[in-house]
Parts: C-alpha cells; structure tokens; sequence
C-alpha cells in the first residue's frame, strides 16, 4: 500500500512536470500540441514495448485450451504477443486506447491554449465524470462522499480558474451586474 502511495504521489508530480513541458514546447519553441503528442507516444512506446517484451504472464488467450484441468502447468508468455489480452476484451482495450488517446490530444491543446495551472485545475475534474460513468455504466452507488468531493473539485477548479462568467474582468467599472458573483452580493447588499 505504501509503495502504492510513492508511485501516484511520483505520476503527480512527473505529470505536472510533463504539463510545463508541453507548456514551454508550445508557447516558447511553437511545436503544434499534435506533434507533442506523436513525440510522446513514441517514448511511451517504446518504455511499453521492453516492458511487455520482459514481462511475462499465464499464457491465458484461450480459455477453452485447459479442457477443465486446473493442475495443468501453465506457460509464461512475454505480453508483446498478445498485447490485447484475451479475445474477449480485445474490443474494450482498443476502445480504450482510442479514447485515451483523443483525451492525450484534447489535453495537450488545452495546455497550449489556457495558462497551466487552468489547464491542470480543469483536468483534475475527471474523477467527477469517472465517479457519474461508473455509476451509469456499471452500476456503482454514488456516497455522500462522492457528491461532497465533486463538489469541493467543482468549486476549487472555478477558483482557481476564475472564470469571467463568474468573477468578471479587472476592467469592470461597476455599473450593471454582469457576472453571477456581481448578482449575488447586489442580491445580498439589497
């Protein structure tokens, strides 16, 4: 558990480190947010490939193959032939890569085209949209605790992002209320 706790502490934070990366790439030397994804895709892969190369497991790509003999020794197969796992899972591993993909290209544009720490406020609402699907698709009960934790994610991203719909501009003379902020404290002085 503790070792569990090092490594998403350490994927944080090498995660903000990448986030400034990409910030710097695009805003400084220009590089197009779909180029920085391609550059990233090939190091990844290429740590992924001599990971699934070493990596072995129970050679489980057909069920049907241990004809009801659970004694039988099973042989250790390097993942890199069969990076997609069984064939009844295939379908849902490349959807997945898809989607996370597209996801990689939204959020390095994103990065290139909001300050960082916008970007990184609006990311870290994902687990508000996990915690909605899982509950949609796979049947999860949503807590107390899950809605109060939205909540405080909701309310701390649009502190930080201080959007103009809420907060207004620095250039705001005072005159009609234009932001919600704005309506709220004239409802609240009257």
């Amino acid at each position: 558990e503790r070792l569990g706790l090092v490594l998403i502490f350490l994927s944080a934070f090498l995660f903000s480190v990448m986030g400034v990366f990409i910030k710097y790439a695009s805003s400084v030397h220009h590089f197009p947010p779909t180029e920085l994804v391609f550059l990233r895709a090939v190091f990844q892969g290429s740590i992924v490939i001599l990971a699934m190369i070493i990596t072995k497991q129970d050679d489980n790509h057909d069920d049907s193959n241990n004809n009801g003999n659970d004694n039988e020794e099973k042989k250790k197969v390097s993942l890199i032939w069969q990076p997609f796992g069984k064939p009844s899972v295939r379908n849902l591993v490349i959807a997945r890569g898809a989607v996370g993909g597209f996801g990689f290209v939204c959020f390095f544009y994103a990065i290139a085209l909001l300050p960082l720490g916008d970007a990184i406020a609006l990311l870290s609402l994902h687990p508000v949209v996990t915690v909605l699907a899982a509950a949609i698709f796979l049947g999860e009960p949503i807590r107390p605790s899950h809605l109060i934790a939205a909540v405080a994610s909701g309310v701390g991203a649009i502190l930080i992002t201080r959007p103009a719909f809420v907060f207004g501009t620095s250039n705001n003379d005072g005159g009609n209320p234009s932001t919600v902020i704005e309506v709220v404290r004239a409802d609240y002085d009257n």
